[in-house]
This record gives structure tokens, sequence and C-alpha cells, in this order.
């Protein structure tokens, strides 16, 4: 019986949905209806009472760890199972891996629990359609809407909805949102640094010898891209010339290598004192 409630309760909010609607969207939305947090911590309920084994849950099971009711909390669903998190089976539903890595993440206390589910959003529809110009600069937030809006046949009512997919890439790490814009953060955690706001000048337009770096080369002949390492809060800023060699890659992994030894005996010396 509680298989039937979780299945019905389900197609029912879907097809609330769809009453009303010059057309259909094309896409799942997270509902508007529950919080992005809250959103995150069903899944993390889902996780709980499943358990490593992932035996099937039902929405009540999971609902009253997240103190809100069955119907609630089934209006997450179709946007869960569609992205990933969650995924429907015969009788009831089971978390993803990386569900359950979440779970686990902040059950230990991770400091960013949330970015064990950034695979999964980087495979989402959502961020397919805005990839291109993300990697290309960062965009500004309301043009990522615009797009997502129109890929998926939103109406006017739906923007509240499509806005929380921005709370989606940024809450799992994938993007950084600053002075309403995103910027891509790569799968190694480095952040795209391009600006939108300041568009590198033609080469032939640095008349000014100030605005030269030394060695006479303008400040675009230059990458500043942002690595966030594992267990820190602020990102480590990297720079480099666009036109590095294969071979100076090499050397550079090599000067790494001699920094990391300087490191440690500096660590060696400060101890023995």
């Amino acid at each position: 019986m509680a298989i039937n409630e979780t299945r019905a309760a389900d197609a029912a909010q879907t097809d609330k949905r769809k009453v009303g609607r010059a057309s259909p969207l094309k896409k799942p939305l997270p509902t508007d209806r529950i919080t992005v947090p809250k959103q995150f911590e069903i899944v993390r309920a889902f996780a709980a009472v499943s358990g490593s084994e992932r035996r099937p849950t039902t929405n009540r099971q999971a609902a009253n760890l997240v103190k809100i009711t069955p119907e609630t909390l089934s209006l997450a669903n179709p946007f869960l199972v569609e992205i990933g998190f969650l995924e429907k089976c015969e009788t009831g539903i089971v978390p993803s891996a990386e569900a359950l890595a979440f779970k686990t993440a902040v059950d230990i206390q991770d400091e960013h629990p949330e970015y064990r589910l950034a695979p999964l959003v980087r495979k989402a529809w959502f961020f397919e359609v805005i990839r291109p110009k993300l990697e290309f600069q960062s965009v500004v937030e309301a043009a990522i809407v615009a797009d997502l809006a129109v890929f998926v046949n939103a109406e006017k009512s739906d923007l509240a909805r499509i806005r929380q997919l921005l709370d989606y890439l940024s809450i799992t790490g994938v993007v950084t949102r600053e002075n309403g814009s995103l910027a891509l953060v790569r799968a190694t955690g480095v952040r795209e640094n391009h600006s939108t706001n300041n568009p590198p000048k033609p080469r032939g337009e640095h008349q000014n010898h100030s605005d030269l770096e030394p060695g006479g080369r303008p400040p675009d002949a230059y990458i500043n891209q942002l690595v966030l390492l594992p267990g820190r809060t602020e990102p480590v800023s990297i720079r480099f010339p666009r036109d590095l060699t294969e071979f100076e890659f090499k050397f550079l992994e090599h000067a790494v290598a001699g920094v990391k030894l300087y490191v440690a005996a500096q660590k060696g010396t400060t101890n023995d004192k």
C-alpha cells in the first residue's frame, strides 16, 4: 500500500503542473514549494533510510525524517529522479551512490558535503545547456535564467523554479556566484576567471606602456585561474602565459615538485626549533 501511495502522489503532483499550461515543460524543474536546502535534506533522508544496502524507500519514510508530509515531499521527486540524485525502482525509491556519499560526508562533518553530488549535476540537462557559454566566460545570472527558460519551454510562473537550478549549480560547487554572474568551476576545482565586465583589449590597443606586464607582454597574454584545494576555504591563485608549450608544462611539474620539497624542509626546520 505504501508503495502505491508513493507512486500515486508523484503522478498527482506531476499532473497538477500540466493544468492550465500552454505547453508542457520539456524537463522536470525543482519544486517551488520546498526550499533548495530542504530538497538536499530530502536526498539525505532517502539515503539514511535506504542505507548502504540501498533498500527501496517510500515517501512516508523519508518524510518522517525531514518533518514534512509525504505529499509535500513527493513534489521534489520528479526533479531529483531526473538528475539522478534518486532512482525509482519497482518497490520504491533508492538513493544514488553519490547521494549515499553525500549523506556520509554530512555525517563526518565534511566542509562541503554537497560537492559529492557535483558529478551528477555536471551530467544534468540544465548544466549541458549553459556549459558552452560558461566554458568561454562568466555569464550574468539573468542570461542563464533566460537560456534555461527557453530550452525547457518555461512560462513566467516557472522562473522561480528555473532560478533554483542556479542554486543547485552553486551549492554543489559546479559554479561560483559573484556580482550577479556565474563562473564555471572545473571538475578539478579550477574556477574559470574570465570577466565579462573587463574584456581583454586587442593586442594592438595596448598603447600605454603601464598596461604591459614585465617583459612587454599585455595582460591578456596570461590566464588567471583560482584552484580550490581540498580542505581549504580560500582558493589558490595560479597565473600562467596562454602560449605555454608542452615542454614548459613538463618543466613546471618539476618546479612544483621542487617547491614541495622546499616547504617540507622548512617545516622540518621549524619543528626542530
